[in-house]
């Protein structure tokens, strides 16, 4: 039991969203520490129930000098299997995807010689491993470095107090045309996955969506309801301005209040982005037109009786249907 704690923390470490290999990395070698002393010391749960014949109304049973040599192997099997989780890879291209962790940055607080400097190093290491990738992919790897420098500057400017709470898709998506080059390579840094969680995830969710009743999802109607299920920002902090303003704008005929009988100057808010006060008015526009189109249809036109109907009123009748 005591060797499962720190494995549970490991566990739960490797869940995480936006976790790197660098991250990943950290937390087993902290794992191992945990672990490693269990082989010759006892734990928590251990001294719970040295010495004692029976614990929670369950007769112990076996002796002391089995389990200390089965202690051992156990250990030993555990700190084998993660040492060796990231045998195959570049020890050195590992440590410096550290930089994808904001949780790592120094903080703005920090000495500006410590916050200038940071993640130079490292930048020159990856560059120098995935050299031929960011070459095939177009990326200028001369500019790498200083787009790097002035990207830092600007997060520190912008975000420098809320660095635990920020993510590169923020990021990137704010600054990516600016610094196209270093972005490519946060970019191939974060789709190294650390494990298989986002793959066992994406698994779950599409079970959730693909169901036995809704087993006709076409491909692209999958994909973009796992995409909003995966990446979209929780009910609580997501923002539909954009999102209305899109559906707005979209589809081959015009939404209801949008573009039918709106001014120019409406329809001017809607291409900035402001459909609220254009769908007032377009709305209201259209809501007079209908009033004018059947204001001569009078109650005498119809017959009491229902018998006939004037040919005046069968007139308007047609007009109206035509509407």
């Amino acid at each position: 039991m005591d060797v499962l704690t720190p494995l549970k923390t490991l566990s739960l470490s490797i869940q995480k969203r936006h976790s790197t290999v660098a991250g990943l990395q950290a937390f087993i070698l902290s794992a191992c520490d945990a672990i490693r002393k269990y082989k010759t010391s006892d734990g928590p749960y251990l001294r719970e129930v040295s010495g004692k014949d029976s614990f929670c109304d369950q007769k112990l049973s076996g002796n002391l000098a089995s389990f200390e040599a089965v202690r051992g192997k156990v250990v030993d099997g555990i700190q084998d299997t993660l040492a060796h989780r990231f045998e195959d890879a570049n020890p050195e291209a590992v440590k410096a995807t550290v930089i994808a962790d904001f949780n790592q940055w120094p903080q703005k607080e920090s000495q500006d010689e410590e916050i200038q400097g940071y993640g130079d190093a490292y930048i020159q290491q990856m560059v120098s491993h995935w050299r031929y990738n960011l070459e095939a992919n177009d990326i200028s790897i001369h500019e790498v470095e200083p787009e790097w420098t002035a990207l830092k500057t600007h997060i520190y400017q912008d975000h420098g107090n809320e660095l635990n709470l920020l993510n590169w898709q923020t990021v990137i998506g704010k600054y990516g045309s600016t610094y196209p080059n270093i972005s490519a390579l946060i970019d191939l840094v974060l789709s190294l996955s650390p494990s298989s969680t986002d793959c066992e995830r994406g698994f779950s969710q599409m079970k959730l969506i693909k169901t036995d009743i809704r087993n006709k999802l076409s491909n692209q109607s999958l994909t973009d309801l796992m995409t909003i299920k995966l990446e979209a920002p929780d009910v609580g902090e997501f923002d539909p301005t954009d999102s209305i303003h899109l559906w707005n704008k979209s589809g081959k005929k015009c939404r209801y209040g949008v573009g039918k009988g709106m001014s120019e100057a409406a329809q001017l808010h809607v291409d900035l982005g402001e459909p609220s006060a254009a769908l007032l008015e377009g709305t209201s526009t259209m809501q007079e037109e209908d009033s004018q189109s059947v204001h001569h249809m009078s109650e005498s036109d119809f017959s009491d009786e229902g018998d006939y109907m004037e040919e005046s009123t069968t007139g308007t009748i047609l007009e109206t249907a035509d509407i």
